[in-house]
């Protein structure tokens, strides 16, 4: 059926994990013409706009998200992130602390924690969240960044551009596509403005 939600959701989601966005915005939109108060239709229009660096959009989509699921901690990571990129700070701390308070066992709330932090210049907080973060997952890619970002504020760019380096140098979840492969993918499919 052209109109089973559940199939064409989960499509949608597989085009955004594929960075196939134009595809994934017209089925998403599909689903939220089916089911006007999915939250996950709602949050995935959100890392449509995301990924399509439609911030202010994005910003609209996630809350609507919240509106209809409002415990949904990967919502508020992604609406985190999101107001990390419009440069709203605060907004993005709360938002993760929000998710630290649904789950604080999630080692990536900790890690956007810390990467807050860090730009804020807060540097023993941003420390402590760090080791909270690396003890809830070895490996935490937001963990990762912010002590790139504390090397750099204390001037080892060096250190801090190596970091970077090694962690867009990682497998991601598309085989054979490196993090930096997904990011250049990104820029080119939204073009260089």
């Amino acid at each position: 059926s052209q109109n089973q939600f559940d199939a064409l959701l989960a499509l949608a989601s597989i085009f955004v994990s594929e960075l196939e966005l134009s595809q994934a915005s017209v089925i998403i939109e599909k689903c939220l013409t089916l089911q006007p108060k999915s939250g996950r239709s709602w949050s995935v229009k959100g890392q449509v706009s995301l990924f399509n660096r439609l911030y202010d959009i994005a910003e609209q989509d996630f809350r609507s998200a919240l509106i209809y699921m409002p415990d949904h901690i990967g919502t508020w990571h992604l609406l985190a992130w999101n107001y990390y990129l419009l440069g709203r700070l605060d907004q993005a701390e709360e938002a993760f602390k929000h998710a630290l308070a649904l789950d604080n066992a999630f080692g990536e709330s900790y890690g956007g924690l810390a990467v807050i932090a860090a730009v804020k210049g807060r540097i023993d907080e941003c420390n402590h969240y760090i080791k909270l973060a690396f003890k809830l997952n070895k490996r935490s890619f937001s963990a990762e960044y912010a002590k790139a970002l504390v090397e750099q504020s204390e001037g080892n760019t060096n250190g801090a551009e190596n970091r970077v380096k090694g962690l867009l140098a990682q497998s991601s979840h598309l085989s054979d596509f490196t993090y930096a492969q997904l990011v250049a993918r990104v820029v080119e499919s939204v073009g260089n403005d």
